[in-house]
């Protein structure tokens, strides 16, 4: 079949086995002729959301680049099958916009990304931190979670990663001579000396003046 540079698209086909469509949508084929079925029953009673115009203009440029690059150079597969998979990307969002059944937004933070928020108010409020349920709500997690969460990432709980970073940055003001022993222990939030050292020597296995 002879195709000139100037003809228009009319129609494009794109067929995918249906086990390679399952794997690349996470929709089973049932799914895909439930909503097309759907929406054959909405266009007969004139019902239902009009279509995204800006998906059909992507649509439209992505089949032409396709249809361009067809003619300039059919055997360049690997840029047809990128369009190819892209309209159908662009066609599910279509579906799925005018049978309603666009996914829900991903909440602003996953439970990981609330834990490391949760260490970052703690490294910032190491001297006088929150208590654990005043963490665990400011980071929208209930206490479970909260201390799941932390063991889960880092082995510790909670309070036992905040002694953790407050030595650790106790430790690195004393070999950087940026603070004596006594300073570097009130700066992180140790109000006894004695309590500090005993800490320190627990976790690092040596006392604070060998950093010195």
């Amino acid at each position: 079949m002879e195709v000139k540079s100037n003809t228009p698209i009319q129609t494009l086909i794109i067929c995918l086995e249906p086990a390679v469509f399952e794997n690349l949508t996470g929709k089973s084929v049932n799914e895909l002729l439930e909503e097309v079925d759907f929406l054959d029953r909405n266009a007969a009673e004139q019902s239902g959301p009009a279509r995204l115009k800006s998906i059909d203009f992507a649509q439209k440029i992505c089949g032409y680049q396709a249809f361009a690059s067809f003619i300039d150079d059919p055997r360049d597969t690997l840029f047809l099958e990128a369009k190819a998979l892209e309209l159908v990307a662009l066609q599910l969002k279509q579906l799925e916009h005018l049978t309603g059944k666009t996914p829900q937004k991903r909440p602003m933070r996953h439970k990981v990304e609330k834990i490391f928020y949760a260490c970052e108010i703690l490294k910032k409020e190491m001297v006088d931190p929150p208590s654990a349920r005043e963490l665990a709500r400011r980071a929208g997690l209930n206490h479970n979670q909260l201390v799941q969460g932390f063991r889960e990432k880092f082995g510790l709980g909670p309070f036992e990663y905040l002694r953790m970073i407050r030595l650790e940055k106790a430790r690195d003001l004393i070999a950087s001579h940026e603070c004596n022993i006594t300073e570097a222990a009130f700066r992180v939030g140790y109000s006894s000396l004695s309590h500090f050292s005993k800490t320190f020597r627990e976790v690092f296995g040596k006392n604070p003046k060998s950093c010195a």
